[in-house]
């Protein structure tokens, strides 16, 4: 009796584990991050293996995002608003073609 006793917080841990997913672990934080003011992204692919799932940018830092197109071509209205959506969290955010540009 003694020894399932303490295996019992294992196995309600183990438990847990099968009940919660990362996804619902990963929504929770990054709404409580954005309530905290951060501006979050979550990263599906990127060009470094191993790079964290998410990247909470506080208010007014000096991260600078770049949205790259071909010569010629502009941002797709998505990619405009989300340009303004981090201009106006403080953070530098711009495009480029062979140039910069910047959203009005």
């Amino acid at each position: 009796m003694k020894k399932y006793l303490q295996m019992m917080p294992i196995i309600f841990k183990k438990a847990l584990n099968l009940i919660v997913t990362e996804q619902q672990i990963q929504a929770k934080l990054i709404k409580n991050l954005e309530k905290e003011g951060y501006y979050v992204l979550k990263l599906s692919v990127t060009n470094k293996p191993g790079i964290p799932d998410l990247i909470a940018i506080p208010k007014n830092s000096d991260v600078k995002f770049i949205e790259v197109k071909r010569p010629g071509q502009k941002p797709r209205p998505l990619q405009v608003y989300r340009i303004k959506e981090l201009k106006d969290h403080g953070v530098s955010a711009t495009w480029f073609n062979g140039e910069y540009y910047d959203v009005e």
